[in-house]
């Protein structure tokens, strides 16, 4: 019996040891992963924005109460994470085995006088080189003046502007957990609301 004793302590010796080591390489990653993901909702919050793990329907957190165009690039019922909201901006992230994308909203305030914008449909995609113009009305909106068009063009990191009713919607390719999104996050939005002061008077009525 003593010659089963010892293998069978050995193997169980032998499988607590590589347990141990899988634990240590694959548990510690994921909760170091787990502990950097605390510590970028932590500085967000600092930062006064709000921030949900999951959010259950994209096209109602980034556009409110709006209708959604036919141009609308999210999928209904489309779920994503790490929502974020903060005054007039949103931002959600989706996630998919082709790539992650970021979603930026910003909503235009109304003018001293009470006046809303109302933008018409249209979507701007990156290109090759350059951006292509999607519309529901056969020409470019008005709104994409020779400075609203060099804006957009001279945004390295984007990959399309979507413009419909009170809304701007940036999209940019990315992948949770990135150390980083707060600072570009930061960019994003600063450069949204400049594209947004850029808009002629003419889009509030």
């Amino acid at each position: 019996m003593g010659s089963y004793v010892m293998p069978g302590i050995t193997i169980l010796f032998f499988v607590v040891i590589v347990g141990g080591i899988v634990y240590a390489i694959f548990g510690s990653q994921h909760q170091g992963a787990w502990d950097d993901e605390a510590k970028v909702t932590a500085t967000m919050k600092k930062h006064g924005w709000k921030v949900r793990p999951q959010v259950d329907e994209v096209t109602s957190f980034l556009l409110g109460s709006d209708t959604p165009g036919e141009m609308w690039p999210v999928d209904a019922g489309e779920v994503g994470v790490q929502g974020i909201s903060c005054d007039a901006w949103k931002a959600v992230t989706v996630q998919s085995s082709e790539g992650d994308r970021l979603y930026v909203s910003l909503e235009l305030a109304q003018r001293s006088d009470g006046a809303t914008a109302e933008l018409a449909e249209a979507l701007i995609e990156r290109w090759n080189e350059s951006f292509e113009v999607q519309t529901a009305i056969g020409r470019a909106p008005d709104y994409l003046t020779k400075e609203i068009r060099s804006a957009i063009s001279e945004w390295e990191s984007l990959d399309s502007i979507y413009f419909n009713g009170e809304h701007l919607v940036a999209m940019f390719p990315t992948q949770h957990g990135q150390a980083d999104i707060v600072e570009r996050l930061n960019t994003y939005v600063a450069t949204l609301e400049s594209v947004a002061r850029t808009l002629p008077r003419e889009v509030w009525q």
